[in-house]
């Protein structure tokens, strides 16, 4: 009885890896969460750019095998430098939700594209965090309509490796604290990993590919 209960569990073991590597796909139904670390660069209306970091919290779920819905949240630092101050570093605070696009769905490497609308706050400051003069001084929040495009590495059913490229278009002109300024866009590479709950379709293949290798 031992023999055949370390059989069992071995033959299942077997058939969940064996399905994690052939069925690592993007299917209907699949709940992912993930975290991704984020590289920004602020397209200001300051004379110098100066690269910056961000985390995000982020969730996707599959609508079909080809349309999924995305949000996100997470904490950023937008940071320029030279003329109207030396330097500049607003702390970005959003959340966002919008839809993707999957191209290769049932395939392990799928790409994708993207489109959301975000909410957020911002606290811009000089480089030092000291609060800048009036009338530039202040805190606020706004909005922001963003769009990108990635790609996802299945790397077994529940787990992925993703690299994506964005860019963000605010409603709001005071991100870098220069008022009735011409630019305040910013785009940011990031590379994440994201675990996936498995669909309902999972346990049954699971199940049946048992079956067919017991009677084997």
């Amino acid at each position: 009885m031992r023999n055949n209960l370390m059989r069992f569990m071995a033959i299942g073991l077997m058939t969940i890896i064996g399905l994690s590597v052939s069925e690592a796909q993007a299917r209907a139904g699949k709940l992912g969460v993930g975290v991704d670390g984020a590289y920004y660069v602020f397209d200001s209306d300051f004379t110098g750019t100066k690269p910056s970091t961000g985390a995000n919290l982020n969730v996707s779920y599959s609508l079909s095998d080809y349309i999924s819905l995305r949000g996100s949240m997470g904490v950023s630092q937008l940071q320029a430098k030279g003329s109207p101050y030396s330097s500049l570093l607003t702390t970005y605070v959003h959340g966002s939700l919008g839809l993707g696009v999957n191209f290769l769905p049932n395939e392990s490497v799928n790409p994708f594209v993207y489109a959301a609308g975000s909410a957020f706050y911002f606290d811009p400051r000089t480089g030092g965090r000291m609060v800048l003069p009036s009338p530039h001084n202040g805190s606020g929040i706004g909005a922001t309509l963003v769009g990108g495009a990635g790609v996802e590495f299945h790397l077994s059913e529940f787990v992925a490796l993703s690299l994506a490229a964005e860019g963000s278009v605010p409603t709001t002109d005071r991100l870098d604290a220069v008022i009735n300024g011409s630019k305040d866009m910013f785009y940011g590479v990031s590379v994440g990993i994201r675990y996936y709950v498995f669909d309902s379709g999972f346990v049954k293949r699971m199940l049946k590919a048992y079956e067919e290798r017991a009677t084997k």
